[in-house]
């Protein structure tokens, strides 16, 4: 019973079911209170459905009783992030880290916490890793643009950002914040250029028509 409630479980979880997937959860630790497995997922639906500490505290008894669990730290890195306890955060992450060295969400996520406390040269590296594990993790060039951008190292800025658009060449937020470089750059053509197609892509896209105003005033038009 307890094997096919744990598969459905899982299953749930699959199709996005979380809420059916933590009612049997919670059934489960009926039967074994302290299963990592289910700690483990149980404490990752609260911090994916917004219940932080309750997650956290799940994924702190997971870990206590099988300190092993390179996911289940890494979820609990990410709680951590949620509510800005950045250092903490990044212990763990580096803990998950050591127990998977490839892990590249690790390597992601805590490049974000490094962010958050202005350890702009570290989260690079970290970014960089994470991309070195995951060729193809857009966001983790997105991000890699950001930060050069806030450094004002345009260039580099727009190697990110020119890489993200070879994965994903439909976001209006890469094409938007690539206007933002070219402006920095005083390439006002090539940022009218990025903006307009960023409200291509999102009609709604407010930032991006004022910062298209902006540049056509450079422009003088």
């Amino acid at each position: 019973l307890f094997r096919s409630l744990l598969e459905k479980a899982l299953l749930y979880c699959q199709k996005g079911q979380l809420a059916d997937a933590k009612v049997i959860y919670e059934e489960l630790l009926n039967y074994i209170p302290l299963h990592p497995q289910v700690l483990t997922n149980l404490g990752t639906i609260e911090i994916q459905t917004g219940d932080l500490q309750k997650g956290i505290l799940y994924l702190e008894k997971s870990i206590k009783v099988n300190p092993i669990q390179p996911h289940a730290i890494s979820n609990l890195a990410n709680g951590l992030l949620e509510i800005k306890k950045f250092e903490e955060a990044i212990k763990y992450y580096d803990l998950a880290l050591r127990f998977n060295p490839s892990f590249a969400n690790a390597y992601y996520n805590k490049a974000r916490a490094l962010k958050f406390i202005y350890r702009y040269e570290d989260a690079i590296l970290n970014y960089k890793k994470a991309i070195k594990c995951n060729p193809e993790y857009f966001q983790a060039f997105v991000n890699l643009g950001f930060l050069y951008n806030e450094l004002k190292e345009y260039e580099k800025a727009l190697e990110q950002y020119n890489q993200a658009i070879i994965l994903d060449n439909n976001s209006a937020e890469v094409f938007y914040n690539r206007g933002i470089v070219y402006d920095n750059l005083k390439e006002f053509e090539k940022a009218l250029s990025d903006y307009d197609r960023a409200i291509e892509i999102n009609s709604k896209y407010v930032d991006a028509y004022n910062n298209k105003s902006g540049t056509l005033r450079n422009l003088q038009r």
